[in-house]
């Protein structure tokens, strides 16, 4: 089967662009022709074929090429990473498409401001409509977007649980590290330094973004400024544990599937975050601390943070303790239901 990936994304070695080459990795290992289609302001995802642009209406132009690109491949199905394209990309739905939401996407266009609300609202109506499934990662979100009739799977985000956790470290004081998206409130930078200033016994390691972005930092916070995966991931494996996101709520969400708490978790840390995470309802394992999904909770909560530094030092995730966040059978599921699509496109025609 031939399956075209399309996204709009910036980078080329981050989360998202890691997890994208993962999926299409394993698409192709099970015998899959795929293409990476990339809409981007940046260097865009690494072996995909780039549509880049330098302002508004060469994001449009580029759009409506990359639109051209995917049709003249003629792929037996699209999957499709949602985010604002300009214009929409509805000659892709002329294929059998899946959509991927990753998040609320009417409260991130409230983030952006009234114009991209208007703009949003339109496209998601044609968008979401017209697609043949949605993949959701997370409950929260496919509850939110049954509204369409449009079918609903949710596929958490995944990591590979390859190789060996890291060894735990033996710090004098605790350290925690937190791996940073530039851009993104509902990270909860500003909070995470709030939490800092009264753990003034534990150490903060901010990968993502410079100290200058944040204003009242102590001085137990250090920022290291952009990393690539290669570059941090001696602070990971120097760390206690992980710090997952933190405001949740300023995009309407209280669920989430961070690929950072993946990450953090694939490496043998232990996580603190606020809200849920998808693939821990109803669980509650010892390494995960939950704290509550607002800035005054998660500043209430700083004792139990110490505390459960206290009870994970020393400790690391076996990878056996992971089995429900391992990319492997969530992509057999994403495979089995771009094939049903497919042979569904064809059955019609």
């Amino acid at each position: 089967m031939r399956i075209g990936y399309v996204c709009y994304w910036q980078h080329a070695d981050d989360g998202v662009a890691r997890k994208i080459q993962a999926q299409v990795a394993r698409w192709r290992t099970a015998g899959h022709e795929v293409r990476i289609f990339c809409l981007t302001g940046g260097a865009g995802i690494t072996g995909a074929e780039r549509f880049g642009f330098a302002s508004p209406r060469e994001r449009a132009l580029q759009t409506l090429a990359l639109d051209r690109a995917v049709a003249r491949w003629r792929p037996d199905a699209v999957y499709l990473r949602y985010d604002l394209f300009v214009p929409p990309p509805l000659r892709l739905l002329r294929l059998p498409t899946i959509v991927e939401v990753n998040s609320d996407d009417r409260a991130e266009a409230r983030l952006r401001g009234p114009a991209t609300v208007v703009y949003n609202a339109a496209q998601r109506q044609l968008l979401l409509r017209l697609a043949r499934g949605l993949v959701c990662v997370t409950h929260e979100l496919a509850a939110a977007y049954a509204e369409f009739g449009t079918p609903v799977e949710v596929i958490a985000n995944g990591i590979a649980l390859d190789g060996e956790p890291c060894p735990a470290p033996r710090n004098d004081r605790p350290r925690l590290v937190f791996v940073a998206t530039p851009g993104q409130p509902w990270q909860g930078l500003d909070v995470l330094v709030r939490l800092a200033g009264l753990l003034p016994d534990v150490d903060f390691d901010i990968v993502g973004t410079e100290r200058a972005a944040l204003p009242g930092a102590p001085a137990n916070l250090t920022a290291h400024g952009w990393l690539d995966r290669g570059s941090y991931g001696g602070l990971v494996a120097a760390a206690d544990a992980g710090i997952g996101p933190l405001a949740l709520y300023r995009k309407s969400m209280n669920e989430a599937s961070a690929l950072k708490v993946r990450e953090y978790l694939a490496a043998g840390l232990p996580v603190v975050l606020a809200g849920e995470d998808t693939d821990f309802v109803g669980a509650d394992p010892w390494f995960l601390l939950r704290l509550p999904n607002s800035e005054e909770g998660v500043i209430a909560a700083a004792p139990r943070v110490r505390a459960f530094l206290d009870a994970v030092r020393g400790r690391r995730v076996a990878h056996d303790e992971l089995e429900s966040i391992d990319a492997e059978p969530k992509e057999e599921l994403r495979l089995a239901l771009l094939v049903r699509v497919s042979q569904a496109s064809r059955a019609r025609s």
